[in-house]
């Protein structure tokens, strides 16, 4: 009986997921485009999978990171994020260039990608301290430093909107 009530559990908080993500990227994209936002002040398709949908895809991540953490289950919230990077970077950018190509923007070179490296290298600096006290710990002020960083790189991509850049490098 209780594998079925946790089976349940599981599809009912699966669905509530995928529909909640769904309408969060649907409406804060028509918001973007619908609304004339992206035409009018020119935000370009990136800037939007960049902010908008990337935190609305990840808010499931976010909620289910959350509740793992409350019950002690930290190995399941790294898994959860290493396990959605590589699928995400790997099986849904492959079948998508199977489907069609994907032309990758300039801007995604050279602003994201070496960014997207140098945040790996930090959690993995962060979670790798050979010899220390905390070996294998991510701190609060660790988490607070992330945090910051995801908030600056999102304020450049804002800046760039907006034509005035923060760090005009990162262009």
């Amino acid at each position: 009986m209780d594998l079925l009530y946790y089976c349940i559990g599981l599809a009912v908080g699966l669905y509530i997921l995928i529909w909640s993500a769904d309408k969060f990227v649907d409406g804060s994209s028509a918001v973007a485009t619908r609304m004339g936002m992206a035409n009018y002040i020119g935000i370009s398709d990136i800037i939007i999978g960049l902010t908008i949908v990337a935190v609305g895809t990840s808010l499931p991540e976010l909620a289910s990171a959350i509740a793992a953490t409350r019950k002690n289950e930290h190995s399941l919230v790294i898994g959860n994020i290493i396990g959605s990077n590589f699928f995400n970077a790997l099986t849904v950018v492959g079948v998508s260039g199977i489907i069609s190509p994907l032309p990758v923007e300039h801007g995604v070179i050279v602003r994201d990608m070496p960014i997207n490296i140098i945040m790996t290298l930090f959690l993995f600096l962060f979670g790798m301290r050979v010899g220390k006290q905390l070996e294998g710990t991510i701190t609060r002020f660790e988490g607070i430093v992330m945090v910051i960083l995801y908030s600056l790189y999102t304020a450049q991509l804002i800046s760039i909107v907006m034509g005035k850049p923060l760090v005009s490098f990162l262009v």
